[in-house]
């Protein structure tokens, strides 16, 4: 009998537009993202650990636990379909799939996500993304991750028809000050800035909780750009 693969031995993902790449595990989590050649994470993930780029379904029930919809800890398969990341799965009476794509230039990209809920039951829900922005060379995010995550200046924008959005701004000595916004298409609610401000013990070891965005800025030393989308 042949030995079942590891998940280390999955092979990777790819996805390129100009000079726009990103590289997935099996579980659809970011080892490489890559625009203009800058990374877009501070955190690579690997098979086994999902990094701090995430999607998050926060059931609206009291006490009910945000389902992580990408990594290890959810439950799908992911393909690569066309020019777009696909990730199916379920939790409960929901099957969701996630999709990632590229915009035509590669200077943004796109998280689509479809939730279905199997019950008779009506179940509300919201989205929360987040994402460890780096905006610098990946050389020198490697070096020091902490160094580059400093630098980075975090404002929340508010649109009358969006919500709100978290704006990224990388000010580290050099020609370029790159920045990026993290926002939704449909309506952004609740926003957190660092992960100081989503971290907390669980079975001895800290986690971060998407349960409750504080919506307040906080700049510490391990920027962490959260925005909820509504339900």
């Amino acid at each position: 009998m042949l030995p079942t693969p590891s998940r280390e031995s999955q092979p990777l993902l790819e996805l390129t537009c100009g000079d726009a790449r990103a590289v997935f595990t099996s579980t659809m989590v970011p080892t490489r993202f890559d625009v203009a050649g800058l990374s877009m994470i501070l955190y690579p993930a690997s098979p086994f650990e999902a990094g701090l780029l995430g999607l998050y379904l926060r059931p609206q029930e009291g006490g009910a636990r945000p389902v992580p919809l990408l990594g290890p800890s959810s439950t799908g398969t992911t393909s690569l379909v066309g020019d777009a990341i696909v990730r199916r799965g379920h939790d409960g009476p929901c099957e969701w799939c996630v999709e990632f794509t590229f915009g035509p230039d590669g200077r943004d990209w796109r998280w689509q996500v479809e939730v279905h809920n199997r019950s008779d039951t009506t179940i509300a829900c919201d989205l929360v993304a987040t994402q460890d922005f780096a905006l610098a060379p990946y050389p020198v995010v490697r070096t020091n991750e902490y160094y580059v995550s400093q630098y980075l200046d975090l404002s929340v924008i508010n649109d009358p028809e969006f919500g709100n959005a978290v704006a990224v701004r990388q000010n580290m000595p050099g020609e370029r000050q790159p920045w990026a916004v993290l926002g939704s298409l449909g309506r952004g609610t609740e926003w957190a800035t660092d992960a100081l401000q989503l971290r907390r013990r669980q079975h001895g070891r800290q986690v971060l909780d998407m349960s409750h965005l504080p919506s307040h800025r906080l700049q510490h030393e391990h920027t962490l750009a959260a925005l909820a989308s509504e339900e």
